[in-house]
């Protein structure tokens, strides 16, 4: 009785598309979770090393998942699509948490606050965004006018509840203080991080947010100030008030959590370099 021996090229062809859908199935959950948020970019080595599989397996679920609408690709890059209304969920976000700096009195009630341009910069947004948050915050009666300063925190901002903080890291003892060029170089990687948005596993979201509180311990005064109206105090307001709010819970957010706290401790050098003789 003669036995046909099996296709080797068919059997192999069979099992990787097997694991390709597996794989799909893997990153469809992890988006589901919140792992993968909306507008990450997921480079195929970085999600290699973080599903543990070969590489080489990426392209063929990147394709199906593209043409299912899980992911969407823009020429090589491959991300999480933003949902309908994504924009205005970055809206909504960026209002409350300008209200927390409300409450942290960053921007006391009653006090001019800065153009859109220099709000939008220090929370490494576009001012398009930044505007249509202060938009949403006026329409719930947080922010007006007044004729010649501009927009304004109203007398209702007093009524805010002071933020959650956590507790800034104690100074380091024993080892070395980083130089101002080890920190410029951890400041620009937190920025272009979070401009790229590439896939960060939360833990080394959670670690890289830990290192900028260090950094803003190592270049923080050691005492408050009393005012943050004035630009080198708020300056200094801005990097305090950051290292002491709690990284959000998803992994994206907490990127552009690390990169507004490395932004406000480059504001913050940068005035120290203009008032140094």
């Amino acid at each position: 009785m003669s036995t046909v021996a099996p296709d080797t090229g068919a059997v192999e062809a069979a099992a990787r598309e097997a694991t390709v859908a597996e794989l799909c199935e893997q990153i469809t959950r992890r988006i589901s979770i919140g792992r993968y948020a909306p507008g990450m970019a997921l480079p195929a080595k970085v999600l290699a090393a973080d599903l543990g599989v070969p590489a080489a397996l990426l392209p063929g679920a990147f394709a199906d998942l593209a043409e299912a609408g899980t992911l969407a690709r823009t020429g090589d890059r491959i991300a999480v699509p933003h949902p309908s209304d994504e924009r205005a969920w970055r809206a909504c976000h960026l209002a409350n948490r300008f209200l927390d700096q409300v409450a942290s009195r960053l921007y006391p009630p009653e006090a001019p606050l800065p153009g859109i341009a220099e709000l939008a910069r220090d929370r490494v947004t576009e001012p398009s965004l930044m505007r249509q948050a202060l938009n949403v915050l006026e329409d719930e009666g947080w922010i007006g006018r007044k004729p010649g300063q501009g927009r304004v925190v109203l007398p209702s901002g007093w009524l805010l509840a002071p933020p959650r903080t956590v507790t800034l890291p104690a100074p380091a003892t024993g080892t070395a203080r980083l130089t101002e060029h080890e920190i410029r170089d951890a400041v620009r990687l937190a920025y272009t991080r979070w401009r790229s948005r590439q896939y960060l596993p939360p833990e080394d979201v959670e670690r890289a947010w830990q290192e900028m509180r260090v950094i803003a311990v190592q270049v923080l005064p050691p005492t408050p100030p009393g005012s943050p109206m004035r630009r080198g105090e708020r300056a200094t307001a801005l990097v305090r008030e950051a290292a002491l709010t709690p990284l959000p819970d998803t992994a994206l957010l907490g990127l552009w959590h690390t990169a507004c706290l490395s932004m406000a401790i480059r504001g913050l050098l940068a005035y120290a370099c203009r008032r140094t003789p």
